[in-house]
């Protein structure tokens, strides 16, 4: 570049940002293809943000500015154009993902094109102050991320010059009227430090509560199993109705077998990391005669559950039951 002379140089810049604004509006297209075929879900990830951070590498803000934008121009196939061009930032259509609709696009474009991230959150909270949102309000806590350690979680005394300092994190709640004003009347008896010391102890309570019941689960499956090997073999009642409850001792080992993740596995050897709402699946299905057994069972997250229900019965079909059930 040292052959460029200035002029020449900025002339060049300006092309690449033009180019780079063309590649994020072919990206946010094709995010939104991936995103109504679902693809991700064959590729062994639960949701599109996690094949976005997981498998694209993006950190986990530009994931969801470019899934919120994808999922804007899904509905508003203009914003491609205007990502394109250079009208609308990526930040932009990430934040008008919160409030836009087909009543009020062509107002709120206007209003955002060309301004600055601060200033489209403005315009964004003025249409969040709608009187079917009136009735809440968002409460920020900061919840400062602690090394572990043997000293007390939350300490007075300052730390060490050695140490380094601890990084801090935003957690944004909302809440109803009622809500707030619980919180509200919390921190008019509590200080700042006892909110943040209770929050912490929660946390850390729950984790040990949850830890508990996984040994209990686990010592109550070893014993089953034994008591079960030591029984001479009983026929089972072919004549009983069958029946989707699953016994507490097969859901645990359900659960022990899988190891609390999902256990869907794409082609490549990808498995789901997903391990929050999993849902049994029958790798026969109920309807089919399968039957609620460990072999028979699997754990698995929301999105592959529905994807083996479509690959058995249909997308149409499942589309139908899961409308009837809203």
């Amino acid at each position: 570049m040292k052959e460029l002379n200035d002029k020449e140089l900025i002339a060049e810049l300006k092309k690449l940002k033009g180019r780079e604004n063309q590649i994020v509006a072919e990206l946010v297209k094709y995010l939104s293809e991936v995103d109504r075929r679902k693809l991700y879900l064959e590729l062994g990830y639960p949701s599109l943000f996690a094949y976005c951070c997981k498998a694209l590498g993006y950190s986990e803000s530009a994931a969801y500015r470019r899934i919120a934008a994808a999922r804007v121009y899904s509905d508003n196939p203009e914003v491609y154009h205007k990502l394109g061009c250079g009208e609308l930032t990526l930040c932009a259509v990430a934040e008008l993902s919160k409030v836009i609709k087909p009543e009020n696009k062509e107002e709120l474009f206007s209003k955002v094109e060309g301004k600055s991230k601060q200033e489209v959150q403005s315009v964004v909270a003025e249409y969040r102050r709608a009187p079917e949102i009136k009735n809440k309000r968002q409460e920020s806590v900061k919840v400062r991320h602690v090394k572990q350690s043997e000293a007390p979680l939350l300490s007075l005394e300052s730390k060490s010059a050695e140490q380094p300092p601890s990084k801090s994190y935003s957690v944004t709640l909302e809440l109803s009227e009622e809500e707030m004003a619980l919180v509200q009347e919390a921190q008019a008896i509590l200080s700042t430090r006892k909110v943040k010391e209770t929050l912490l102890k929660s946390a850390k309570r729950i984790i040990q509560q949850h830890k508990n019941l996984q040994v209990k689960r686990e010592r109550r499956v070893v014993n089953k199993k034994i008591v079960k090997e030591s029984m001479p073999l009983v026929e089972v009642d072919q004549s009983k109705k069958p029946s989707r409850y699953i016994p507490a001792d097969v859901r645990h080992a359900v659960e022990i077998r899988d190891n609390g993740r999902c256990s869907y596995v794409s082609p490549d050897g990808t498995r789901c990391c997903e391990t929050r709402n999993l849902e049994f699946d029958h790798r026969v299905p109920f309807a089919l005669g399968g039957q609620s057994t460990v072999e028979n069972l699997r754990l698995v997250c929301r999105g592959h559950n529905r994807m083996y229900a479509e690959n058995v019965f249909g997308r149409e079909w499942i589309e139908q039951v899961v409308a009837r059930s809203a």
